[in-house]
């Protein structure tokens, strides 16, 4: 039998794996599983032996699956929290895929500067915003770098983004 009140789930008889990630899908803030359940549930005693190990590692490993002739899907901790999470959401807007372009090319000199004819036209675009709020330089030979206030920003969304 499952009880439920408010966010709390009290399980006293058998149930499926199946039935259990429904009910972790759910997000209770608590779930209460009798001792004598888990003896007779060899499935369940094993999920809850995984998330046990999970919340004992201090970071908990990354995940991939890897699909033959398919996308590799990796399940992973998102290390932000979900309020700010569905603010920023799950991917960058062109202003932070461009910062992050432009570190990972290791745009952060005069010397490194990435020649904006290997920018795309929605980037170009952006340049002259990026330059008046002081996150990019335009040098005279047309190429681009991050100044030192948008290395900071662009290693920030990095890690948001990642």
């Amino acid at each position: 039998m499952i009880q439920k009140t408010m966010r709390d789930v009290k399980i006293s008889q058998k149930i499926s794996i199946t039935n259990f990630v429904k009910i972790l899908r759910g997000k209770p803030s608590r779930i209460v599983i009798s001792e004598s359940i888990l003896r007779q549930c060899k499935g369940l005693r094993l999920m809850v032996d995984t998330l046990s190990a999970t919340y004992d590692a201090s970071v908990p490993p990354v995940i991939e699956i890897l699909k033959r002739g398919g996308e590799t899907k990796i399940i992973k901790q998102d290390w932000m929290d979900p309020y700010i999470r569905t603010i920023v959401g799950h991917s960058p807007d062109v202003d932070d895929m461009l910062m992050i372009k432009l570190i990972d090319a290791n745009a952060i000199s005069s010397k490194k500067a990435l020649p904006i004819s290997e920018l795309n036209q929605t980037e170009i675009k952006l340049l002259p915003k990026m330059k008046e709020q002081e996150r990019i330089i335009i040098t005279e030979n047309l190429k681009v770098y991050l100044t030192k206030p948008g290395m900071k920003i662009a290693e920030g969304a990095k890690k948001m983004y990642e």
